[in-house]
């Protein structure tokens, strides 16, 4: 690769034309390191610039999230996919029965009274990564906005079914017992 006459930013980075078709490289004058760009979209070092997973996210569920951060800036179907099977380790860790995703989503809302705003979060992720998987009506690849949507809207999915539930499950820890020992929860799991 030789460098191009006139660089971006001769004190931030140098271009290089590429002999392959549509790739370009850049190296940083300051650390020297190369990002690699392929039709103007850059896909290395991969940096899809969307949030890392909510903190209470299980393990094994932020690895998916990551592999589907890793594939975005490549694969926007790949990341809706990948987001879509997040979603449905997590509501088997929290122990949600269904035969399909869709049933797993109608339980955990018919259990836990969910708010509209949760169950249309629920159905977007699923909805949005069956259309990555089975084409339809939905073309995830003209509309990059959508996927990177989908990485937020499982974090406020954890956000409302985790985070929440544990802040107020820590404070309600601190009432003294005869007090709370009275509370009827109506049998909500939710609640106790």
């Amino acid at each position: 690769m030789a460098p191009i006459s006139k660089p971006f930013n001769t004190s931030i980075q140098t271009r290089y034309n590429s002999n392959l078709q549509g790739f370009d490289a850049i190296q940083c004058v300051s650390c020297g390191n190369y990002s690699i760009y392929y039709q103007g979209k850059m896909i290395y070092p991969i940096d899809s610039n969307v949030s890392n997973p909510n903190d209470d996210m299980q393990e094994n569920v932020k690895i998916v999230y990551y592999e589907a951060k890793t594939v975005l800036n490549i694969s926007q179907k790949s990341a809706c996919a990948l987001l879509r099977l997040a979603l449905e380790m997590l509501l088997n860790e929290l122990d949600i029965s269904g035969r399909t995703l869709n049933d797993k989503i109608n339980n955990y809302c018919n259990d836990f009274d969910s708010n509209n705003r949760l169950i249309k979060a629920f159905h977007l992720i699923r909805i949005v990564g069956n259309e990555a998987v089975h084409p339809g009506v939905i073309d995830i690849d003209d509309n990059e906005d959508i996927a990177r949507a989908m990485f937020e809207i499982l974090n406020e999915i954890v956000d409302e079914t985790i985070t929440k539930k544990n802040k107020m499950d820590a404070i309600f820890e601190y009432l003294p017992e005869e007090k709370t020992n009275s509370i009827n929860f109506n049998s909500s799991e939710d609640l106790k």
